[in-house]
């Protein structure tokens, strides 16, 4: 009889700690407003960032960005090189990663970055190495696309996937930022392919 009783016991108080645990994430994360700024200030630090008119980088200030206009996930199996090269990352930045990608999602035009930019579809994406697509976006280095972010509990570390497509060349990453002194910084890259 004692077992069963502690048994009992034990289920109830697990079942009330899980409980309390649920309603403490519901509670306590952070407004959808909020995640939605932050994100958008994410994707838009990192643009800005590799707006160096280099050959290989996203392109210039002076120029176009091209962004595919809805999140992609990537495949599961680029994950376990990036779990290795960015061992630091905190796992409630994966899990949420990992959550957050189990659809895809619209972008809207909430980017904040110094050079002019446009939305384009996936099926316009697929006319990259194209001339058309030259003429319709000049001074463009191809186009870009993003997972969504996943984000630790307080929005001060963010995680995701982003694929530069410029033609001949292109690669794709993982990118880890992190908010110092209220500015997403870059602090890790796990590159997946290069070309």
């Amino acid at each position: 009889m004692k077992i069963r009783t502690f048994f009992k016991t034990l289920a109830a108080l697990s079942t009330l700690v899980l409980a309390i645990g649920t309603v403490c994430l519901f509670i306590f994360r952070p407004s959808a407003d909020r995640v939605r700024s932050e994100k958008y200030a994410v994707y838009s630090a990192y643009l800005d960032s590799k707006l160096t008119g280099l050959s290989h980088d996203l392109g210039s200030p002076e120029g176009l960005s091209v962004i595919v206009g809805v999140t992609m996930a990537p495949s599961v199996a680029t994950r376990t090189n990036m779990k290795h090269n960015l061992p630091f990352i905190r796992s409630s930045t994966l899990r949420n990663f990992t959550l957050c990608n189990l659809q895809d999602e619209r972008l809207t035009r909430d980017f904040q970055i110094s050079a002019k930019y446009v939305l384009i579809t996936k099926e316009e994406a697929r006319q990259a190495n194209t001339v058309d697509f030259l003429h319709k976006y000049p001074g463009s280095y191809g186009y870009v696309t993003f997972s969504k972010v996943g984000f630790n509990t307080d929005l001060t570390e963010a995680l995701f996937y982003s694929e530069h497509i410029c033609g001949l060349c292109g690669g794709g990453e993982y990118v880890l930022m992190q908010k110092i002194d209220a500015h997403w910084k870059i602090v890790g890259e796990s590159f997946t392919w290069v070309s």
